[in-house]
């Protein structure tokens, strides 16, 4: 089920997760994350797509992340750390905020798929496709954060989401 926020901004529900997905290009992850970082101080950022790619933090230039399998993990997110979060040059970027990370991660990337948020289940029916709710069920992210063709946000927060909104509101109005 989703409704619609203006033109531009959607939202529904994923099993029991809530999630809301903004149709422009204009709001990269990295902006999503300084702009709702009080949401998210606490938790670490994984990295499940940079570019399309994965994400390999260079001590010199991110210090205090580490890799954990082939996922960038983040240190503990302070305000500092949101405030410069890493932005790849080209989108498709995939960021899980856990305040557990898992010592098995093995996340794929919805924003890769270029799948809307709401059409995720149909992706279990793709025989390279993979359970995107299974995913989220497993590794109970506090949020999901994605940007390519939309930015989205998936999370259990209801204001968390409702901040999203406003946000992508405020971003379309100064279009």
């Amino acid at each position: 089920m989703s409704t619609q926020h203006g033109n531009d901004t959607a939202v529904g529900q994923l099993g029991g997760w809530l999630w809301a997905e903004y149709r422009a290009r204009d709001l990269p992850c990295s902006d999503v994350v300084r702009a709702l970082s009080r949401f998210l101080v606490g938790s670490h950022g994984v990295c499940a797509s940079w570019d399309s790619g994965m994400l390999n933090p260079l001590p010199a230039d991110m210090p205090l992340w580490h890799l954990q399998g082939e996922h960038a993990v983040s240190p503990t997110i302070d305000a500092s750390l949101a405030a410069s979060w890493p932005a790849s040059s080209c989108g498709f970027d995939e960021w899980y905020f856990l305040y557990k990370v898992a010592n098995d991660l093995a996340l794929d990337a919805l924003c890769s798929w270029g799948a809307s948020v709401g059409d995720a289940g149909d992706l279990r029916d793709v025989p390279s496709g993979f359970d995107f709710l299974a995913q989220l069920e497993r590794y109970q992210p506090y949020a999901v954060l994605g940007d390519g063709h939309r930015t989205f946000l998936v999370t259990k927060d209801a204001a968390l989401l409702d901040a999203f909104v406003g946000e992508s509101r405020r971003r379309r109005t100064r279009s």
